[in-house]
C-alpha cells in the first residue's frame, strides 16, 4: 500500500498546487505498526505563505480524513453505538 495524498490548492492563486498532506504507507514494518499499536504516519506541507490559523486548519481537516476514511468503527458497531454517539461514548 502507497502513500494517500491529499493536495493543497490556493484558491485565491488559480488553483495553484501550494502544498500536500500525506499518509505514509507501505511496507511490512508500517503495515505492523498499524495493525499492533494502532498508529499512522503522517505528513503535512503546508504552503509557504500559511498563517498559523490556516496551518491549525490543515492540521483539523487531517483529523478529520483521519477519521473519515481511515479510522476503524467496528468496535463501535459492536456497542451499539455510531456517529457522534460512539464519539461521545469515548469521552
Amino acid at each position: 500500500m502507497g502513500d494517500a495524498v491529499y493536495d493543497i490548492y490556493d484558491l485565491r492563486r488559480d488553483y495553484e498546487q501550494c502544498g500536500n498532506m500525506k499518509k505514509k504507507g507501505g511496507g511490512c514494518q508500517q503495515c505492523m505498526k498499524e495493525m499492533l499499536l494502532d498508529l499512522e504516519n503522517y505528513e503535512v506541507n503546508p504552503p509557504s505563505h500559511a498563517t498559523m490559523d490556516e496551518k491549525a486548519l490543515l492540521l483539523a481537516a487531517l483529523m478529520m480524513i483521519e477519521l473519515q476514511y481511515y479510522e476503524d468503527r467496528s468496535e463501535d458497531k459492536k456497542d451499539g453505538l455510531e456517529g457522534p454517539a460512539a464519539a461521545a461514548a469515548e469521552l
